[in-house]
C-alpha cells in the first residue's frame, strides 16, 4: 500500500533551524573571543557545549527515524514521568534555585525542570485527547427537598479526567515558580482542545462553552496572581526583574534594554551606552541574548532572527494542515505552539514588553540542556512530516473501510 509513497524531508524547516543554530554558535564564538581572561574554564566550557551539540544531533537523528505513533500508548506513563520531574523540588538538596528558576543537578549537569517537563506534558496530553475509548457518561441526580428542586447533571468521565490531568500539570508548573511556562503550556492545551472540539460532532457547543469559560477563568486567575505578587513582594519582585549591572549607575536591566533599542544602529555595535554592551548582564544571561544581539550587531541582525522565526512558525503551521493523521497533527500543533510562544515571548521580554521569565528563543538563546530539548522537539516534528504521505494514505483507507462497513 505504501511502497509507492516516498518519505518526505522538510528541507525548508531544516534550513531555517540550521540558520538559527549558526546564529547561536556565532554569538557564543563572539562572547568567547571577548572573554580575554585566559581562564582555562572558558575552553572547557566551549568543549562541553560542542559535546552537547553533538549529543543533541545524535538524539535528533534517532528521534527522526523513530515511528512516533508508538509513543501514544505510553501517554499516561509519560505524564507520570513529567509529574515526578516537577515534584523533585520537594526532596531536600535535590534541586537548586537560580533567579527563581529550579534546576535538577546530577553529576555537575544542571537540568531545568520545566524545560524537560513541558514537551512530555504536551505529548501525554495529545495521547489523552485522542484516546479512542468511549466517553462514559455518569448521571448525577441532585434533589433538594426543602426548595423542591430536582435536577440531573450529565458528567463525561473522559472529559473530567483529561481536564483534571491538565490542571494538575499547570498547578505543578505554578508551584515550581514557572509562571510563564504555565501560561505557555495552558495556551498550548487550549489550542489543541479547541481544534479537537471543533472536529467533534457530539456536544460541540457544550464543550466549546466549557473551554471558553476555562480560558476566561485562567486569564482572571493569572491577572490576580500578578497583582498579588506585585503588591505583596514588590521590593523583592523589583530586584528580581532588575538585574544589577556592574559599572552602571542605573541598575535596572529594563532601562538598559530601552537605551540599547534607542541607540542601536542598523548594522554594528551601539555607541554611547551608559554601560558597554559587553559589560552588561546581557552578555552572560542567555535569556537576554536577543537584546545583546541588537546592541552588539545592530537592528538588522535582530530583524533577521525575527524573520527566520516567523518563517519557522509559518512552516510548522502549514505542515500541521498537511498532516491528516490525527496523532501526528496534534503533536505538531502542540509542540509547534510551545516553540512559537517561547520564541515570541522571549523577544517581547528582551525589548521591555514583559517581566523577566525563564524562556528562551530555541537554538539562539539556549543553555546546553535547552538545546537538546529543542533538538528533540524539532526532530519529532520532522519525523511526523517525514511519514505524512504514508500515514495520510493509511488514514484515508481506514475512513473508506469504515464507510463500507457502515453501508453493509
Amino acid at each position: 500500500m505504501s511502497k509507492n509513497i516516498k518519505l518526505k524531508f522538510d528541507w525548508k524547516l531544516v534550513l531555517f533551524i540550521l540558520s538559527l543554530i549558526m546564529v547561536g554558535i556565532f554569538i557564543e564564538f563572539v562572547k568567547f573571543k571577548i572573554d580575554l581572561t585566559g581562564n582555562i574554564n572558558k575552553y572547557v566550557n566551549i568543549i562541553h557545549k560542542i559535546l552537547y551539540i553533538i549529543f543533541a544531533i545524535i538524539l535528533g537523528v534517532i528521534v527522526y527515524f523513530f515511528d512516533y505513533r508508538k509513543i501514544k500508548k505510553y501517554s499516561l506513563i509519560i505524564y507520570i514521568i513529567a509529574s515526578i520531574i516537577m515534584v523533585l523540588p520537594i526532596i531536600p538538596e535535590m534541586c537548586f534555585n537560580i533567579d527563581g528558576v529550579l534546576f535538577y543537578k546530577i553529576k555537575g549537569i544542571s537540568i531545568p525542570i520545566t524545560a524537560v517537563a513541558m514537551p512530555l506534558y504536551i505529548i501525554s496530553f495529545v495521547g489523552f485527547l485522542l484516546n479512542n475509548k468511549k466517553d462514559d457518561i455518569k448521571v448525577v441526580k441532585i434533589n433538594i427537598k426543602k426548595l423542591k428542586i430536582q435536577t440531573t447533571i450529565r458528567i463525561r468521565k473522559k472529559l473530567v479526567k483529561d481536564t483534571s490531568l491538565a490542571i494538575i500539570s499547570l498547578l505543578l508548573m505554578l508551584i515550581d515558580m514557572s509562571f510563564t511556562n504555565m501560561i505557555i503550556l495552558s495556551i498550548s492545551y487550549i489550542v489543541m482542545s479547541i481544534i479537537k472540539v471543533r472536529r467533534d460532532k457530539d456536544d460541540k457547543i457544550f464543550k466549546l462553552g466549557t473551554l471558553y469559560i476555562f480560558v476566561l477563568a485562567l486569564i482572571c486567575i493569572c491577572t490576580t496572581l500578578i497583582f498579588i505578587q506585585q503588591s505583596i513582594n514588590w521590593d523583592e519582585y523589583s530586584e528580581f526583574i532588575n538585574a544589577k549591572v556592574e559599572y552602571s549607575t542605573e541598575n535596572s536591566d529594563m532601562v538598559l534594554q530601552r537605551e540599547i533599542l534607542r541607540k542601536s544602529k542598523l548594522i554594528g555595535e551601539a555607541e554611547n551606552l551608559s554601560v558597554p554592551i559587553d559589560q552588561t548582564v546581557f552578555k552572560t544571561e542567555s535569556n537576554y541574548t536577543f537584546i545583546y544581539i541588537i546592541g552588539k550587531f545592530g537592528l538588522l541582525m535582530g530583524e533577521l532572527i525575527v524573520l527566520i522565526i516567523v518563517f519557522i512558525s509559518l512552516r510548522i503551521i502549514f505542515n500541521a494542515k498537511k498532516i491528516t493523521e490525527l496523532y501526528g497533527r496534534y503533536l505538531t500543533i502542540g509542540l509547534g505552539s510551545v516553540y512559537i510562544l517561547q520564541s515570541f515571548v522571549t523577544m517581547f521580554i528582551n525589548i521591555s514588553l514583559g517581566i523577566y521569565a525563564d524562556v528562551n528563543i530555541p537554538f539562539v538563546t539556549y543553555g546546553r540542556v535547552h538545546f537538546i530539548i529543542n533538538m528533540f522537539e524539532i526532530a519529532l516534528l520532522l519525523s511526523i512530516y517525514r511519514r505524512k504521505d504514508i500515514y495520510n494514505l493509511e488514514n484515508e483507507n481506514n475512513i473508506v473501510v469504515e464507510k463500507i462497513v457502515i453501508q453493509k
